[in-house]
């Protein structure tokens, strides 16, 4: 257990640094005791010292002694540096480093995690001490950890503008492009976090660079930053990043768009702002069903059938989404959802094999999406022979309000399709 120490594997010199004895320490060093003693952690008093910030008289003793390495590193791969810039903070980790930096010690060394002194001072916030890792230590600021997270991602997730900004202008070659193990940039980040201020400064560096494309750099499911921030409900985010240029007509590897993701989320600020972006054509065309493609003679497409949003709006709740869906020209009664798993109430002959959106919201007996729909217009019955009819879902689970609410929207329970009457059918079973 290297988080531990045993004190009984402590030298007598490790333990005059904690103790900040530094008359006990210069006698112990004179009578020539040994200062390269590891404890159970593999830690020496020069760990000890970093990691305790302990005064630059203590350092001194031990940086100027012939036989100390500056490097040495801890069972964990920990050198000092790394230690103080893990545990330290303010002006006591900024002496330490620059004594730690005057004795050349090794800004670039990570431990067993690939943690870096640059990547831990990015994530507590010390930008001055960033800058004298880029500019005195010479950090490189494309160095990441196991999981690939780079210190440009740590400070766009903090929403560290200050920090964000000297790595880019005092770091060498620093890449906007980089990726962690989910294959999300640091612009992604920012745009998932709402950081607007950092978001801001990585796009016009990008567009500086002449890296304009990195605004619809994807994650490893292809998600843009701007499907993210719009399933957050960073609205300033998603204005900043359409006004940048950003593609909302962009689809994730299972084919969802950010219009999907806002309405996931109920943000209905940013669907707002998305529905205004988007080729509203070819996305109401997408939605469609295979066969009514077809019979549109609308071309198919190669990724996986786009399901339509307003079911989504169903499935999460999002009322005001489903309005502004409605009212942006998703048709209730055109707008089918493929059904997946089949219901154990109907025999397999006779199953349909889509609902609706007003069918749906009654079998998630969601009274109000029933009440939008059917003030959209949204016929009570099944609109095909391939699909559920409303009335039968209300029976599924009797619900009497809805069965009430469809009856009085004209509802016809006599209504036959070429299986029969699929609302006797459901009462019988």
């Amino acid at each position: 257990d290297f988080t531990e120490v045993w004190n009984n594997t402590r030298s007598n010199v490790s333990v005059a640094v904690v103790s900040s004895d530094v008359a006990a320490l210069k006698e112990m060093i004179d009578r020539g005791k040994p200062v390269d003693v590891q404890d159970n952690r593999g830690w020496r008093p020069l760990h000890e010292a970093a990691a305790a910030g302990c005064s630059v008289e203590v350092l001194d003793l031990l940086l100027n002694h012939a036989d100390t390495d500056v490097d040495w590193r801890t069972f964990e791969g920990e050198t000092a540096l790394l230690l103080a810039c893990k545990r330290l903070r303010g002006r006591t980790l900024l002496d330490i480093v620059n004594r730690l930096l005057r004795s050349h010690a090794s800004v670039n060394i990570p431990d067993n995690e690939g943690d870096s002194p640059l990547l831990a001072a990015t994530r507590a916030g010390e930008t001055d001490v960033v800058r004298q890792l880029l500019c005195v230590g010479s950090a490189n600021v494309n160095q990441c950890d196991c999981g690939f997270w780079y210190p440009l991602h740590e400070a766009a997730e903090r929403g560290d503008l200050a920090t964000l900004k000297c790595l880019v202008e005092h770091g060498c070659h620093t890449q906007l492009s980089v990726r962690d193990e989910c294959r999300m940039t640091p612009i992604f980040v920012a745009a998932q976090q709402g950081r607007l201020s950092c978001l801001e400064f990585l796009l016009n560096t990008a567009r500086a660079r002449g890296e304009d494309s990195l605004i619809d750099r994807g994650a490893v499911d292809k998600a843009t930053p701007v499907m993210i921030a719009a399933q957050k409900g960073h609205r300033d985010c998603v204005e900043l990043l359409l006004r940048h240029g950003a593609d909302p007509n962009r689809t994730t590897s299972d084919n969802i768009t950010a219009v999907h993701l806002a309405v996931q989320s109920n943000a209905l600020s940013c669907l707002r702002l998305l529905l205004d972006a988007m080729d509203m054509k070819k996305l109401l065309s997408d939605c469609l069903q295979p066969f009514q493609r077809s019979q549109a003679h609308t071309p198919a497409s190669e990724l996986e059938d786009m399901i339509s949003p307003l079911h989504i709006a169903i499935e999460w709740g999002s009322h005001e989404c489903l309005r502004e869906l409605i009212g942006a020209g998703f048709d209730p009664n055109t707008y089918l959802l493929r059904v997946t798993e089949l219901l154990e109430q109907l025999p397999r002959r006779v199953h349909p094999r889509y609902h609706s959106a007003l069918s749906y919201a009654v079998l998630k007996s969601d009274v109000a999406s029933v009440q939008i729909l059917l003030e959209a217009g949204a016929h009570p019955h099944h609109l095909s022979d391939e699909c559920f009819s409303p009335l039968a879902c209300a029976l599924l689970d009797p619900n009497k309000q809805l069965m009430r609410l469809l009856i009085v929207a004209g509802g016809d329970l006599n209504r036959l399709c070429h299986r029969g009457n699929p609302i006797l059918q459901v009462a019988v079973s």
